[in-house]
């Protein structure tokens, strides 16, 4: 299985500059464990950028599914 989450590890010409703040996503499945596509944790972690369109694995929509679980980089954030 790939590495879903990665630290500032692209370069920034490579990627949509389309940070999103961690705080404004409560329990949103950008930052669950469950959703699909590699994301990029920037700034001290508190920004978080989708690095390729993904799904929830559980529901399939992007709003908050009832198993939601934040990704373990986050545990001490929000």
């Amino acid at each position: 299985m790939k590495n879903l989450i990665t630290v500032a590890q692209y370069p920034k010409s490579e990627i949509p500059e389309r940070y999103i703040r961690i705080r404004d996503l409560k329990e949103l499945c950008l930052i669950c464990q469950h959703w699909t596509s590699r994301r990029d944790l920037r700034k001290d972690k508190r920004y978080i950028v989708e690095l390729e369109h993904g799904k929830c694995r559980l529901q399939h929509e992007l709003c908050t599914c009832k198993s939601f679980q934040k990704i373990p980089e986050l545990s001490s954030k929000i």
